[in-house]
């Protein structure tokens, strides 16, 4: 877990930022991603489907401006918000509250 600005500045510093729906497309679609308990796989269509704790997960992507958003559904709570990405070959770096929330990353599974 992330404990200071600091520490945030750094972890983002290793990553490459993703800002284009081009960028996204070709370094995430089709793969499955994992991040403690999710796993997540992002469709071309703007599709997601995965799952959270083995609790089908479900939803859509879109890309607006430089960010992520995305709406989602986990058995009858969803939620949805943009975030930053960043990318280093194998991960992905998710800052969600539009790069204000705390980064988290999604490792590739396939």
């Amino acid at each position: 877990m992330v404990e200071t600005i600091e520490q945030e500045q750094e972890l983002r510093s290793q990553y490459t930022p993703v800002t284009t729906r081009a960028q996204f497309v070709e370094i995430a679609v089709g793969h499955q991603w994992q991040s403690d308990e999710i796993r997540a796989t992002f469709g071309e269509d703007g599709a997601i489907s995965g799952g959270i704790n083995g609790v089908p997960l479900t939803g859509t992507w879109k890309w607006d401006g430089s960010q992520f958003c995305m709406t989602f559904r986990v058995a009858t709570s969803g939620g949805n918000g943009c975030s930053k990405l960043g990318y280093k070959p194998g991960e992905i770096l998710v800052t969600p509250l539009h790069g204000f929330g705390a980064p988290y990353a999604y490792t590739r599974v396939n």
